[in-house]
């Protein structure tokens, strides 16, 4: 059972961060616009919910993320435990990290399986390796707890001084963790320490016809995407919240489908290349496209952000 104890800073912190969150609109416009490939981001896709794991904690979060948009490609598995730290007064988050991640392959379709996680087995942080949240707008600035200093991620096996300069909010994950050596240089995490901006997303339901059949797939819209058969070869869709590098351009929601030559170019597609797209307004709870190839249109029926998980 969930403690009833309020503490209002932990409840907004726990709005913020329950969700899933995708830096594709960074990770796309860094590749078309040129940005050396040294330091361009990796595309990461991170779902957060809470658990209920009393052995653990009062306040407990699962964090289940993967690398380049593909859920088998596994990024991390760990579990935030999050309280209210006395010495500073400041909501803390401690990291656990799970041995043996594979076994949660499924934990997002059933919560059961993070119930054989047992505190004694978890890989813990030194606790000025952890951070503390302080209040900043509307969202959380996110900064170690203390003097924190790791081997476990550098290149050369000395300690790195590790910053993390993180802030979330309602609609973005901006996420920043670096290292440095004795002599100042960053060895572990971007070196222009540009954060991998994460984007709050949507999950919408949808339904794809084609002369290959019926289709019914869900994608979240900050670039989630699904191949279907169709007439003409494989069909891929991808739902996203376009965000243009220049100010002069408004956001859009946009539905994009690509068949055949047709390549994901929103600037410069050469003839022939350009993809079929739809676009509403950002907050647009639903969106449709239709061909003479195919019709599909997608609604966001999961405003309580648990559409993670799979049909």
């Amino acid at each position: 059972m969930r403690s009833t104890t309020r503490d209002q800073d932990l409840d907004d912190l726990e709005q913020v961060l329950v969700g899933t969150f995708d830096n594709y609109e960074q990770v796309y416009w860094e590749e078309t616009l040129g940005l050396p490939a040294a330091l361009r981001h990796r595309r990461t896709t991170s779902i957060y919910r809470r658990v209920d794991l009393p052995a653990f904690g009062e306040r407990v979060y699962y964090a289940h993320k993967w690398w380049d948009g593909d859920p088998a490609v596994a990024a991390y598995r760990n579990l935030y435990v999050i309280r209210r730290d006395p010495a500073l007064d400041l909501p803390r988050l401690d990291l656990l990290t799970i041995p043996d991640p594979g076994r949660l392959d499924r934990a997002l379709d059933d919560d059961s399986v993070l119930r054989t996680l047992d505190p004694a087995e978890m890989i813990r942080m030194a606790p000025e390796c952890n951070t503390v949240w302080r209040r900043e707008g509307d969202g959380f600035r996110v900064a170690m707890a203390g003097d924190c200093k790791l081997t476990s991620v550098s290149p050369t096996g000395e300690p790195l001084a590790m910053t993390v300069d993180t802030r979330i909010d309602a609609g973005e994950f901006s996420y920043l963790s670096y290292g440095r050596d004795a002599q100042g240089r960053i060895l572990f995490g971007p070196t222009d320490l540009a954060p991998s901006r994460e984007r709050r997303a949507r999950w919408f339901d949808g339904r794809i016809v084609s002369a290959a059949g019926e289709f019914r797939v869900r994608l979240h819209d900050q670039g989630g995407c699904c191949t279907v058969d169709a007439t003409g070869g494989p069909l891929s869709l991808r739902l996203r919240q376009i965000r243009w590098p220049t100010p002069d351009r408004a956001p859009k929601l946009a539905l994009i489908a690509m068949q055949g030559a047709q390549k994901e170019l929103l600037v410069d597609a050469p003839a022939g290349t350009e993809p079929d797209i739809a676009f509403a307004a950002p907050h647009s709870t639903s969106i449709g496209l239709r061909t003479a190839r195919f019709e599909a249109c997608f609604e966001n029926a999961h405003p309580d952000h648990r559409g993670e998980r799979k049909w």
